[in-house]
């Protein structure tokens, strides 16, 4: 377990922020002041936990997040698309087939049971970030982070 100073559950919190806040752009410069920590430093400490940048995990959320709601919810993948953060439905297709070797349209045609399976195996890669939360305990504050920043690198999916 972090100690709650540590640099670790300074970096967690604002993975939790971004976990909680998945579907709206951000700005990294006020999450790496969050953790008093350079964006550079926060970057490199981000990748030394999901082995990705902030944004990348931002986009591996929401890509693991569509399936489920393609699944369980009657509307078109355009719609999962926006409410997931994505600006457009290219851009969600786009990722999509990229992380999942097919457009997210073609799911749906497929019958529900290859459907589920498809979903939990989805649900498994997941587990690595439902993991990193439980372990370090802490559930994300819902804080107003780079809403009224100009600077910086931001995320708009």
């Amino acid at each position: 377990m972090a100690r709650p100073d540590s640099r670790l559950s300074r970096v967690q919190r604002a993975l939790d922020w971004i976990r909680a806040h998945y579907d709206e752009s951000f700005r990294v410069d006020p999450l790496a002041a969050m953790t008093g920590m350079s964006v550079a430093v926060f970057y490199r400490h981000v990748r030394a936990i999901t082995a990705m940048t902030p944004i990348q995990h931002q986009k591996r959320l929401r890509l693991l997040k569509a399936p489920r709601l393609m699944l369980f919810e009657p509307r078109d993948a355009a719609a999962i698309g926006f409410s997931v953060g994505y600006e457009s439905a290219s851009q969600l297709s786009r990722e999509y087939a990229r992380m999942f070797g097919m457009p997210p349209g073609s799911r749906r045609r497929r019958p529900m049971g290859e459907r589920r399976r498809f979903f939990f195996q989805v649900q498994d890669w997941g587990k690595d970030f439902a993991d990193l939360s439980a372990t370090l305990g802490r559930k994300a504050p819902r804080a107003e982070i780079g809403s009224s920043s100009n600077s910086g690198r931001s995320a708009s999916g």
